[in-house]
């Protein structure tokens, strides 16, 4: 699972009635038929946005989205050098201290107006119906829609297994309907029912996944759209994916602990049986594993990698335990 590390920090703010919405620019014209608001957070300058925005500005339905921006400050974004044409509206939201993806996603989703906000990433790539097919999933009744996944680089070893690993369960074979978990950082949300959990959104979607814990508590349902797909783009080299592995099994299980509030003697239940965790989870995705390399010299290739990968995400998660 991808995990994003944050600090607290302050999102700039006016003031309107009854809420706090950060300020934005809106710097495209709006139109009457606004349906689904993308939300793309970069701490970068606009180079990192290009091949997204050409992605949604290619969308069927591209009249109907509001696309916002969020970055630190416009100044960094180099916003002047956006190409913003081709949305029905467009807004550029800066943050101040909170420079963390969990924050970017809160300023987002206060400066979003439409029903439907569907979270984003730079190196994310949706179809061109992808928008299009979240809002009809939308029409039923789902609070959360995700759509299925493809792997944008599968040339590279690493990549082919990341994939697996952190985006398996979301691939294009999985059945439309009903699901527990959906796909973090790329999941759509309508709107009214993030801004119901406000007070506990900082908390929740640093592992996305209590977020959707969270809304089955409450009565709701999420669903997955697999006609809907994205394409990821995925960690290539080792090292660095290692550390996404590391860094993510830490701050889930640091997060674990506060969200569920883990008594000592649960905590010191789970790092016994750390060593375990590995070898339950390379069983249940040694299947698609196998299904995804396509021979059997590949499927023992990769294995390994994949069980060193499981192995530093449970590493990770036992410190965040202690």
């Amino acid at each position: 699972m991808f995990c994003q590390l944050t600090h607290e920090s302050y999102v700039r703010k006016r003031q309107f009635p009854n809420t706090n919405l950060p300020t934005g620019t809106n710097i495209g014209y709006r139109t009457d038929t606004l349906n689904i608001s993308v939300v793309v957070y970069t701490p970068y300058d606009h180079r990192w946005l290009e091949p997204v925005l050409s992605a949604l500005r290619a969308q069927t339905v591209n009249e109907q989205i509001e696309l916002v921006v969020v970055c630190r400050s416009r100044k960094t974004l180099a916003a002047q050098a956006v190409d913003f044409t081709g949305f029905g509206r467009a807004l550029v939201v800066e943050t101040t201290n909170d420079h963390s993806y969990v924050g970017g996603k809160i300023a987002g989703l206060l400066a979003a107006t439409t029903p439907i906000v569907a979270f984003a990433e730079d190196h994310c790539l949706p179809e061109a119906d992808w928008a299009e097919r979240l809002i009809v999933a939308h029409g039923e009744n789902w609070a959360a829609v995700c759509p299925s996944m493809t792997n944008c680089n599968p040339r590279s070893i690493t990549s082919r297994v990341g994939f697996v690993l952190h985006w398996g369960p979301w691939t294009e074979s999985v059945p439309a309907g009903e699901m527990s978990l959906l796909a973090a950082h790329n999941t759509s949300y309508k709107r009214a029912v993030l801004l119901e959990l406000l007070g506990e959104l900082r908390e929740l979607l640093v592992v996305e996944h209590f977020l959707h814990a969270r809304l089955r508590e409450l009565g709701y349902h999420l669903a997955v759209e697999p006609a809907a797909v994205v394409s990821h783009c995925n960690i290539s080299k080792l090292s660095s994916w290692f550390w996404i592995c590391y860094s993510g099994g830490r701050l889930y299980g640091a997060h674990r602990v506060v969200h569920q509030r883990l008594s000592v003697r649960q905590r010191a239940i789970r790092v016994a049986t750390s060593p375990l965790v590995p070898l339950v989870q390379l069983w249940r995705v040694s299947r698609q594993l196998k299904s995804s390399t396509g021979s059997m010299r590949d499927f023992v290739t990769t294995l390994p990698l994949a069980a060193m990968g499981l192995t530093v995400h449970t590493v990770g998660e036992t410190m965040g335990y202690l």
